[in-house]
């Protein structure tokens, strides 16, 4: 019990059963890269332990394998892991968050029972691991759910029970297209990582937006939504690449006013070539809506449907910034040129309404 650190050499593949069973005092390990397994019982009643990093490779966590970790804070799960044994953290009472790696298919029975700190449990599998028994005590903790695996966990044994539903979606890019099955509360949508949770969308870099215009000078103007919008929206989002967010599913009435939209949102995989509505189909790519008719639009993904423009390309601006612009270098020969969004130099002045680049900087010609 008076243990307070141990290095674990390289080399070691397994911690056995009961190998640091009751050492109050230890405080934090280090488990070398190429352990594979944690027994039974190997860190239980470890109750000085905050946190604990298990690395890639592990594919198994034991029976009672951390229960009774009452100061673990944090616990890292890494993908590979393919199953949790009962009782696996049960009573590790400081838990707050759990992220339940995609290649997690079996939980055991009251793995994470008596976790009254739990607030949230993150799982990136859209298949539902299977569960051994009553895995938490509380079903209030928040559960956060791939974009379009809302059906599998609401039919799915002890995952049907949560009665908080949010889904999450990673930004491949900084600009994506989204929509969902279900209706999604934008106000209380967050990133993951920024703890405060429940923040308002307002509040980090999150922004949704709809076009309700019609092309102008090449471009389509994008109007910012926020509240809750009804199922199957359409939205282009921008936030921080890489970044995770969070949407809460309510069954709450529509607050955001998205008759006029042009982006239509699918909820499964579409044929462009299948489309029979007559319009022109546009759909996001890297910095604009370029013309598509043939071709698979993803699930949970937003076309730009509109009459036919007899154009490929359509610029975007959002809240009065073109995504299209990555930046503008400056002429020293001729500071004063004028420029369109796709950077074609204007020979004098625009008389053409639209947005236009001039000394660097975007100016908008009204007449």
């Amino acid at each position: 019990s008076g243990l307070p650190s141990i290095d674990i050499p390289e080399g070691v593949t397994s911690i056995g059963d009961f190998t640091f069973g009751g050492c109050s005092g230890l405080t934090s390990i280090d488990i070398p890269e190429g352990v594979t397994s944690i027994g039974e019982y190997a860190f239980g009643g470890c109750s000085g332990l905050t946190s604990i990093d298990i690395p890639e490779g592990v594919t198994s966590i034991g029976y009672r394998a951390f229960t009774g970790c009452y100061g673990l804070t944090s616990i890292t799960i890494p993908e590979g892991v393919k199953s949790i044994g009962s009782f696996a953290f049960y009573a590790c009472k400081s838990l707050t968050s759990v992220t339940i790696p995609e290649s997690v298919t079996s939980i055991g029975g009251w793995a994470f029972f008596d976790c009254s700190g739990l607030t949230s449990v993150l799982c990136k599998s859209k298949e539902p691991a299977s569960c051994d028994g009553s895995v938490f005590s509380s079903l209030e903790p928040r559960l956060i759910i791939p974009v379009g695996s809302e059906e599998a966990y609401a039919s799915a044994k002890e995952w049907k029970e949560f009665t908080n539903h949010y889904v999450f979606k990673t930004f491949d890019h900084a600009v994506t297209t989204f929509a969902d099955a279900e209706k999604i509360d934008l106000d209380k949508a967050y990133q993951v990582g920024d703890e405060k949770t429940l923040a308002a969308a307002a509040e980090n870099d999150l922004k949704a937006y709809q076009f309700t215009g019609s092309v102008v000078d090449g471009t389509i103007y994008g109007t910012e939504v926020k509240g809750i919008v009804p199922e199957g929206t359409g939205l282009l989002m921008t936030g921080t690449e890489g970044a995770t967010y969070v949407f809460p599913l309510t069954s709450g009435e529509a607050t955001a006013d998205v008759s006029g939209n042009k982006l239509v949102g699918v909820t499964k995989d579409t044929d462009l070539s299948t489309l029979t509505d007559g319009d022109s189909h546009y759909v996001y790519d890297n910095d604009a809506f370029r013309l598509q008719s043939t071709g698979t639009i993803a699930a949970n993904k937003a076309y730009l449907s509109l009459p036919t423009s007899g154009t490929d390309k359509i610029n975007v601006t959002l809240g009065g910034v073109s995504t299209g612009i990555k930046g503008i270098a400056v002429d020293n020969e001729d500071n004063g040129a004028w420029y369109t969004l796709d950077g074609v130099k204007v020979n004098e002045k625009p008389t053409a309404k639209g947005l236009y680049i001039h000394n660097g900087k975007k100016v908008v010609v009204n007449k």
